[in-house]
């Protein structure tokens, strides 16, 4: 297998075969099957603005297809997810994911690897606690597990909360890791 992590901005064209399995995914998905149409033409809109805005992703090739993809960014309005000062200038990684048929062997650790370096560790992952893969990926990049954040299924605020709390509601739960321990200063 020829797989290669870049940085780049791939177009609507060149992700849709990835799009029409990502969208019934449990963990970067709908939930909703009755929206997957809504989803898909969120998802173009927004790859679209990346590219007009040259924002690059974290991407896995195998020789000229997309095989993964985490919508990389800045941690900007999820620094509070993070538990970190807005003015920073660490990194979120982004969910990602990797084609049914390319699990398993590695490729997401790969593209962790690949963007920790790019970004001089300072990158902040956020996986959902019952996602064992990402965890694990997690911990084999050499991330620190500092908290954890849960949203409340009623509601899209975010609220922090200690290693493996679990609150009294129906609500999603992620682990947050990060590559390198942040300075007082932003915390």
């Amino acid at each position: 297998m020829n797989i290669k992590i870049l940085l780049d901005t791939p177009s609507v064209d060149s992700l849709r075969y990835l799009l029409e399995e990502m969208v019934d995914d449990p963990y970067v998905g709908t939930l909703e099957p009755k929206r997957r149409e809504l989803w898909m033409e969120r998802m173009f809109k927004k790859i679209e603005e990346r590219q007009s805005l040259d924002m690059q992703s974290t991407v896995a090739y195998n020789g000229s297809g997309i095989v993964g993809i985490a919508f990389s960014r800045p941690l900007a309005d999820q620094s509070y997810c993070a538990n970190m000062k807005e003015d920073n200038d660490f990194w979120k990684m982004g969910n990602f994911y990797v084609l049914k048929d390319y699990r398993g062997q590695g490729i997401g650790k790969l593209a962790l690897n690949h963007f920790l370096e790019a970004k001089e560790r300072k990158v902040f992952y956020f996986a959902d606690r019952e996602n064992l893969a990402s965890n694990k990926v997690a911990d084999a990049c050499g991330m620190h597990y500092t908290h954890d954040f849960f949203v409340p299924k009623w509601t899209t605020r975010k609220e922090l909360c200690k290693k493996d709390v679990v609150v009294r509601c129906p609500a999603n739960y992620f682990r947050v890791y990060c590559g390198v321990v942040p300075p007082q200063e932003l915390i």
